[in-house]
C-alpha cells in the first residue's frame, strides 16, 4: 500500500478496494470493507470486481496483519437471511489458530464460507456447544485437517470451559470447531484456540433454529486488519 492511509481508508469505505491472489493461472478476491472503522478482509472467492477497484496482493494486505491479536469472523445466516456476525480472537500464533485463520480468508483454497454448523451437544444443558467447520462433507464427516501432526495437547494452548471458548477435540479433524454456547463444560478440553468476543446471542439464537444439518450456515467468514 504505496498512498497514504487516507487514500486506503477511503477507498475501502467506497468498496472498491478488493485483495487478489493468484494461483494456477487463476484469480480469486477477497472483499474489503470499512465498518465501525475497522478493516474487513472477507475470504478469497471468484467473482466479478468493478472495471473502477482498486486491487492490491492479498499477501500484502495480510503482511499488516498482527500474529498475537487476529480477531476473526463469522456471518451466519438461517431462514433464508443474515442474522449476525461472530467475532472471535484467535490465540497468539498458534498452529490451530493459523489453521482457522488460513480457513477464514482461504488463503489455501478450502473456506469456511458456505459450512453448516452441523450439530448441537447438550442443547440446553450447561454444558452445551455447537460444532461447524466440516468444508469437505459439510455433515461432520469429513476430514478436514488442513495441518499435519497437531497435538492438541501442546502446552500453547488454553484449557478453559468457560462459554464462547473455541476449540477443537480430534486432531485428523482439527479444521472442525467447536463453541460452547452453554455456561461451561463439565470438564476443561485442550486445544482451545480462541474466544468469541462478540455474538454470543447471535449463536445462541442459531442453536434454538438448529434441528436439521443446514438449517444455520456460515455464508460469509475473514478476519479484521488494523488500520
Amino acid at each position: 500500500m504505496k498512498r497514504n492511509p487516507d487514500f486506503w481508508k477511503k477507498a475501502i469505505a467506497s468498496g472498491k478496494v478488493f485483495a487478489v491472489e493468484s494461483s494456477h493461472g487463476s484469480l480469486r478476491f477477497a472483499e474489503m470493507t470499512l465498518e465501525d472503522d475497522k478493516v474487513y478482509l472477507y475470504h478469497l472467492q471468484d467473482r466479478e470486481i468493478p472495471p473502477s477497484a482498486y486491487i492490491i496482493k492479498h499477501s500484502e494486505a495480510l503482511r499488516v496483519l498482527d500474529k498475537n491479536s487476529t480477531m476473526a469472523f463469522l456471518d451466519l445466516e438461517w431462514d433464508g437471511s443474515f442474522k449476525g456476525r461472530v467475532h472471535i480472537s484467535l490465540s497468539p500464533d498458534t498452529p490451530l489458530a493459523q489453521q482457522f485463520r488460513i480457513l477464514c480468508t482461504g488463503d489455501q483454497g478450502p473456506t469456511y464460507a458456505q459450512t453448516k454448523i452441523f450439530q448441537v451437544w447438550g442443547k440446553g444443558r450447561d454444558f452445551e456447544y455447537i460444532l461447524g467447520g466440516d468444508y469437505m462433507s459439510n455433515d461432520g464427516s469429513g476430514n478436514t485437517a488442513l495441518m499435519e501432526g497437531l497435538d492438541l495437547s501442546d502446552p500453547v494452548y488454553q484449557k478453559v470451559n468457560e462459554a464462547g471458548a473455541v476449540w477443537t477435540d480430534h486432531s485428523t479433524k482439527s479444521a472442525q470447531f467447536c463453541i460452547i454456547t452453554g455456561k461451561g463444560l463439565a470438564c476443561i478440553h485442550s486445544g482451545v484456540f480462541g474466544k468469541v468476543k462478540d455474538g454470543m446471542n447471535v449463536l445462541r439464537s442459531a442453536v434454538e433454529r438448529i434441528k436439521r444439518v443446514n438449517d444455520v450456515m456460515v455464508v460469509k467468514c475473514g478476519i479484521i486488519l488494523p488500520l
